[in-house]
């Protein structure tokens, strides 16, 4: 899943999309994806990558090997978006319409 996640993110700073992760805010705010609101995306904050484009302006953690190794070695697909059920299953869509109906399906 890291290979693929790393591939979506690759492709979405090639084609000049905003990475819109939610990583940042565990850094920032303490919260994690389930205890966004709303406000949280819409902060100002130079780490928020839904509001700016690009990586944030400082590394957000410490990455293990793993990490590295997939940003190294990308898996390439057609998906732009994915999801991480609390059980940590991944699901991927590759348009915004799909990528809703997955957050309907898979997160409460």
């Amino acid at each position: 899943d890291r290979r693929i996640i790393a591939g979506i993110l690759l492709h979405r700073i090639a084609i000049g999309m905003r990475l819109q992760v939610d990583a940042p805010f565990v850094y920032t705010l303490g919260k994690g994806s389930l205890e966004l609101l709303q406000s949280d995306l819409e902060s100002d904050s130079l780490y928020n990558t839904y509001r700016h484009e690009g990586l944030p302006p400082t590394p957000i953690g410490n990455p293990g090997l793993d990490a590295i190794r997939a940003v190294l070695e990308p898996t390439k697909t057609e998906y732009l978006y994915y999801l991480s059920e609390r059980d940590g299953t991944m699901h991927y869509a590759k348009t915004f319409d799909e990528h809703k109906k997955n957050k309907l399906k898979y997160l409460p």
